[in-house]
């Protein structure tokens, strides 16, 4: 069940599932953490385990459901995609001038890592202190992706953009291009999208026309970057974006 969705261009917060309770409880850790809870039960008729699991079960189910877990899940689509339009203006990542807007690369493991500490931040406070430390690590992972699920499913182009914030708009998904990873993001954050300033109004056809030419020439100048290159664009637009203010 998708809990992300892009409608009409604008990714938005659908409904929640048990989908991240059960896969953590699934998991060594979750698994763990029942053990723990199952040693401050005294007595159950179900056993102290299944029953611990229970609990936790409905504690986490309960804070996912939450108003405040919500209303935080539906504001990070806007976070989410403002974050990839503050990388598109990193000076070192790959970019063509189409008509003085800017058509910009950004590895999808910039993404990633600039995400992820203040969408977990965020999302641990609208849990609330009853839900473990180790869920709401769990819960942001699971939420960065399925976002970012959203948007690849939504297949963008130039007919299609996601948008983003300011004039940004996503118009391209590449998920195989492999990036140097500094930050060890993984597997799921390989490959590149392309941001691009989208004139008021949106394109007329032959602006998209030019818009397909330039993804496309873009795409073919990036396979002749050597791992060194790719390493320093991802690591020289990290450095800057580190000295901005948005």
């Amino acid at each position: 069940m998708a809990w992300f969705e892009v409608s009409g261009g604008c990714l938005r917060f659908r409904r929640t599932s048990r989908d991240p309770v059960r896969e953590w409880l699934e998991s060594s850790e979750g698994v763990e953490a029942i053990g723990s809870a199952a040693g401050a039960i005294r007595f159950s008729l179900l056993g102290r385990v299944r029953a611990a699991r229970r609990r936790m079960a409905r504690t986490l189910s309960d804070a996912i459901d939450s108003k405040a877990t919500r209303n935080s899940l539906a504001a990070e689509c806007e976070h989410f995609l403002a974050t990839w339009a503050q990388i598109a203006y990193a000076p070192a990542l790959p970019r063509i001038m189409l008509d003085g807007r800017r058509l910009v690369v950004v590895p999808r493991t910039m993404i990633a890592r600039r995400s992820a500490g203040a969408l977990s931040t965020r999302l641990g406070a609208a849990l609330g202190p009853s839900v473990p430390d180790g869920f709401k690590a769990f819960f942001a992972r699971w939420i960065l992706r399925a976002i970012d699920d959203a948007i690849r499913r939504a297949a963008p182009g130039p007919k299609r953009p996601v948008q983003a914030a300011e004039s940004w708009s996503c118009v391209h998904v590449e998920p195989d291009f492999l990036w140097v990873d500094p930050s060890f993001s993984g597997e799921f954050w390989r490959g590149h999208v392309m941001m691009f300033e989208l004139p008021h109004g949106g394109l007329r056809r032959g602006e998209r026309r030019a818009l397909v030419t330039a993804i496309a020439q873009l795409s073919a100048s990036l396979p002749g970057l050597t791992r060194s290159a790719r390493d320093g664009t991802v690591r020289t637009a990290a450095d800057q974006m580190a000295t901005m203010r948005f």
